[in-house]
Order: C-alpha cells, then sequence, then structure tokens
C-alpha cells in the first residue's frame, strides 16, 4: 500500500482513523477511509459512510504505524 506524503502526515497527525477490516483474506486487509482529531469526527464520518459496524480501540500508534 502506498500513501502520499501529505495522506501518510495526517495519518499520524490523527488520533482516530476510521478503517474498514476485511478478514476474508489472511492476513486481514485494514483499509484507511478517514482520519480525524476526536471521536465525535470519527463518529460522524462513521454515521456518513456505509460502514456497518463502529468500536474504538486503544492502540498506541506504534502498533498501526503504516
Amino acid at each position: 500500500m502506498s500513501l502520499t506524503k501529505s495522506a501518510s502526515t495526517q495519518a499520524h497527525l490523527a488520533k482516530y482513523q476510521l478503517v474498514e477490516v476485511d478478514s476474508s483474506v489472511r492476513p486481514a486487509r485494514v483499509t484507511v477511509l478517514s482520519c480525524h482529531k476526536s471521536k465525535e469526527e470519527a463518529t460522524e464520518a462513521w454515521k456518513a459512510s456505509a460502514v456497518a459496524k463502529i468500536d474504538f480501540y486503544d492502540i498506541s500508534h506504534s502498533v498501526i504505524e503504516l
């Protein structure tokens, strides 16, 4: 997966990312749909999207490094 520099910078500055997880393939494929600075912004983005389920996880940035 390749990210542009601006997208990569945005992903690192954001505290919350709206992602879609495709577990039908191994390893699971994670697609970053949008990045947000607050849980409220992420929730509003989720409501406006077609993503069926939302969960919030407390994961350190080192774990989700792209």
